[in-house]
């Protein structure tokens, strides 16, 4: 595969990552440059190991399993879409001091969105000749990485400029990545 055809590939597979952190930008209030950098190479090493795991899996593991993991990763999309609205509506405490708001991905949470975003890594690790696993999985991590850092900014910018819309613009964007992945995995053939 050429370098050009595995940078679109790589950035193509990014932009759920840019939809998680646009979400996420638009709802911590402390966002530092350590943290920012911080939460963009944890999705760039995230989808390096998703990359990896789908070269191992492609050994073992079926297509109909790895259907119904992204099944279940759309359906988690949806929740925490739709926890982000209501979020926003019914649980906002209007505080903005130096705690995060309500929504703000942390823990468990951060790390199922992660896994989430990057399980299209996984499944087209298993079904595309990268020429080099390395230099694939880096390709990926540092696509992944730098599209995370965009839609942080992004999203604090949008927050900055229009308020707390942005959460919940960033719910529906997650809402509507969810229901991309049910409408594609269970396309009439």
């Amino acid at each position: 595969m050429s370098w050009y055809m595995m940078l679109m590939i790589s950035v193509g597979l990014s932009a759920d990552a840019f939809a998680i952190s646009v979400a996420e930008g638009a709802v911590s209030v402390k966002m530092s440059v350590p943290r920012t950098i911080g939460f963009s190479l944890a999705f760039g090493m995230m989808s390096i190991l998703c990359f990896a795991a789908g070269l191992v899996l492609s050994q073992s593991v079926s297509f109909s399993l790895i259907n119904i993991v992204q099944d279940g990763v759309s359906i988690a999309l949806l929740v925490i879409g739709l926890q982000m609205i209501v979020g926003d509506n019914f649980l906002d405490t209007g505080e903005s001091g130096s705690q995060d708001r309500l929504g703000a991905m942390t823990g468990f949470r951060l790390f199922a969105l992660m896994f989430a975003a990057n399980l299209d890594v996984a499944a087209v690790s298993v079904i595309l000749p990268w020429g080099g696993e390395v230099v694939g999985g880096a390709t990926i991590g540092l696509a992944t990485a730098g599209a995370s850092m965009l839609g942080l900014f992004f999203g604090k910018t949008a927050t900055q400029q229009i308020g707390n819309l942005t959460q919940v613009m960033g719910g529906a964007g997650l809402l509507a990545a969810g229901c991309a992945r049910l409408v594609s995995s269970h396309q009439i053939k």
